[in-house]
């Protein structure tokens, strides 16, 4: 099976997205001191238990590359499949260029 870490983590519901919380990036009007805090030390104790449960998934995910049970994809195989993304995000093109350079863009499909 051919995972990259990201994919193993996230089958395993400790992808990367689960860190921080969007709505803490400003602290509300109505938050008393007590409240933000609060919350910033709820988000901390999430973060710290994401990182420590990522940690072992990394350790599992090592010990699965070396017996064989998982193949990390190779570099033309990652940047394929950046490549499949929208045109106008500016790593997709240039994945697109690194394929279309190294591999004579084997694999990109009709589009590219």
């Amino acid at each position: 099976m051919r995972l990259t870490f990201e994919e193993f983590a996230g089958i395993n519901g400790a992808s990367a997205q689960g860190f921080g919380d969007a709505g803490n990036h400003r602290r509300g009007e109505r938050h008393s001191d007590k409240t933000w805090n609060r919350t910033l030390a709820v988000q901390r104790a999430r973060d710290e238990e994401l990182y420590l449960r990522r940690a072992e998934l990394r350790k599992e995910y090592t010990a699965k590359v070396m017996s064989g049970e998982i193949v990390p994809p190779t570099r033309r195989e990652r940047l394929i499949a950046i490549a499949g993304g929208h045109p106008d995000n500016l790593a997709v093109q240039a994945a697109r260029r690194l394929v279309e350079k190294h591999y004579g863009g084997v694999g990109l499909g009709g589009d590219a």
